[in-house]
């Protein structure tokens, strides 16, 4: 009797094998199906990354190519979104976007990368945000394998991303990893800038040339070589600025602060210089034609000669036009066009404060 109680136990044993390698084989088909669903995942989080970063990239490059027109982003930014998206699949599939999966407006607040984004100011346009979605209702599901056994066909997935940049700055961060700033030590005054800035697009359809040198005036110290950093701008010295810029060192000379230089129209500072643009340049400026670099630009100037005092409130970005610095007075000319350039190194400025203007900080993902 005992013989045979073996035997049926030894049949029980078979029967719970069986019973165990279904539900190995269930829990198989599960993590297969729940591993595919975590590659969409990982996929719809790579392709709105790289369609935020494309379609930020593209207006940014609207906004660079005439910042001082800019009204809003054009239809291209969108069709740069949706052509990344396409080129980077998620399970295979290139997912469309519809005009809702794609939002450019300027985030509300800077420092508050979740906060919302408004589209009332077109021409202030900073972000993109791109929602890539594989659902019922858009690009389908995520598919399952297994799991349509027991009547289970996908997993609707939905990714966001925004990338932006900025144009709002008060100054610059002076670390190791900023030894060079593109500056040019030449000063503009504001009256020149602004009556730049308020012409009517209409009747000047590019905008013209501004000339940083004293176009005979008479008036020593208007415009001229400013002392950034030292306190006798050699020709030497100046030179190797036109070529290098200007060095983290030489600028937290002005700055009570070792780690950065700001300034606001209500807290200037002030520049010692020079009333003249010396012919012993041009060899240096002609080397830099069509490159661009920041100019300080002053609402004031004290003094005269070599012992003026500009009171600087302003940056912009430039680029070197044409150079000419000998013969007669009025023939004497150096000139820049404002126009864009994108660097790092720059502390944001509070909303309507910004102090640095055509100049841009890289497109960064912040969501």
């Amino acid at each position: 009797m005992r013989f045979r109680s073996q035997r049926r136990r030894a049949g029980n044993v078979l029967v719970l094998s069986a019973v165990m390698m279904a539900a190995m084989c269930a829990m198989l088909a599960f993590a297969v199906d729940l591993g595919y669903v975590f590659v969409g995942q990982t996929e719809l989080r790579r392709t709105a990354d790289s369609a935020a970063i494309a379609a930020a990239s593209e207006l940014l490059a609207e906004r660079r190519q005439d910042a001082a027109a800019f009204a809003g982003p054009s239809s291209n930014v969108a069709a740069v979104a949706r052509q990344y998206a396409e080129l980077n699949p998620v399970t295979r599939v290139g997912p469309g976007l519809a005009d809702a999966d794609i939002l450019v407006g300027t985030l509300a607040d800077f420092h508050a990368p979740t906060s919302a984004i408004i589209s009332n100011d077109p021409a202030g346009a900073n972000t993109v945000e791109i929602r890539v979605r594989r659902t019922v209702e858009q690009n389908g599901e995520i598919p399952f394998f297994f799991a349509r056994v027991l009547g289970f066909e996908g997993q609707s997935l939905t990714v966001s991303s925004r990338a932006r940049f900025h144009s709002g700055f008060s100054g610059f961060r002076l670390t190791d990893s900023h030894k060079d700033f593109p500056i040019l030590p030449f000063a503009l005054d504001k009256e020149t800038w602004v009556a730049w800035k308020e012409q009517d697009c209409d009747l000047v359809p590019k905008y013209p040339l501004i000339n940083l040198f004293p176009e005979g005036t008479g008036a020593p110290g208007n415009r001229g070589t400013v002392n950034i950093g030292v306190f006798n701008n050699s020709t030497n010295v100046v030179r190797n600025q036109i070529y290098n810029g200007v060095t983290a060192e030489q600028l937290a000379i002005h700055s009570d602060d070792p780690d950065q230089l700001t300034m606001s129209e209500a807290n200037p500072f002030v520049l010692t210089g020079n009333p003249g643009i010396s012919a012993g340049f041009k060899s240096a400026l002609d080397d830099i034609e069509g490159d661009t670099r920041l100019i300080p630009i002053f609402s004031e100037v004290k003094l005269q000669g070599s012992i003026a005092e500009y009171t600087i409130v302003k940056w912009i970005n430039v680029k070197i036009g044409e150079v000419n610095l000998t013969g007669s007075m009025s023939s004497k000319r150096l000139m820049v066009r404002p126009t864009c350039r994108v660097m790092t190194g720059l502390i944001p400025a509070p909303p309507g404060e910004s102090t640095m203007h055509y100049v841009f900080s890289p497109v960064q993902l912040i969501q």
